[in-house]
């Protein structure tokens, strides 16, 4: 899954748009390799900086991981699992 690579597209979707909620309602089952290294932090950040808020639904059993938390409450979102 990359997700990092997702939630970009979105971005440039969404920043194209004049008016209305920007919201990204993310339903994922784990891990992104893409978002390893600091990138959780980039991308929660770029896309905070856009106004655009993320929720993520963790599909999976286990705890969401630590890198979906730092986006979803970065952007002024939540994560459920």
């Amino acid at each position: 899954t990359m997700i990092g690579r997702a939630l970009q597209a979105c971005r440039k979707v969404l920043v194209q748009r004049e008016t209305g909620d920007r919201m990204v309602v993310l339903v994922t089952d784990g891990y992104s390799w893409d978002l390893s290294g600091g990138n959780d932090q980039k991308v929660a950040r770029e896309l905070a900086d856009d106004g655009i808020v993320v929720y993520a639904i963790h599909a999976a059993e286990g705890e969401p991981t630590a890198e979906l938390s730092t986006i979803a409450q970065g952007t002024g979102g939540a994560v459920f699992a």
